[in-house]
């Protein structure tokens, strides 16, 4: 079972890429953490990318672009429900 800390940080990630990213806009992963520093959570690159993928095992329809060779190049995209 995940901890609260790590539940957090997963919701902290899901309303970041609502409120924050549409099928012309996106965060990279180095954002994401720039973000959550912003509220006082600590995360490292591999940990938000498993969250992420968390997510989307958990059906949430994001979009990504992962790039091992360039930390800005992963783009990532909300459920397009919230487009709607």
């Amino acid at each position: 079972m995940a901890s609260a800390d790590t539940k957090s940080r997963i919701i902290n990630i899901y309303r970041l890429l609502l409120a924050e990213t549409d099928t012309e806009h996106y965060l990279t992963v180095n954002q994401i953490i720039e973000r959550l520093e912003e509220k006082g959570i600590s995360a490292y690159r591999k940990t938000v990318i498993a969250d992420i993928e968390q997510l989307i095992e958990s059906g949430i329809d994001v979009q990504t672009s992962w790039s091992p060779k360039d930390d800005d190049s992963e783009a990532l995209l909300p459920p397009q429900a919230s487009n709607t």
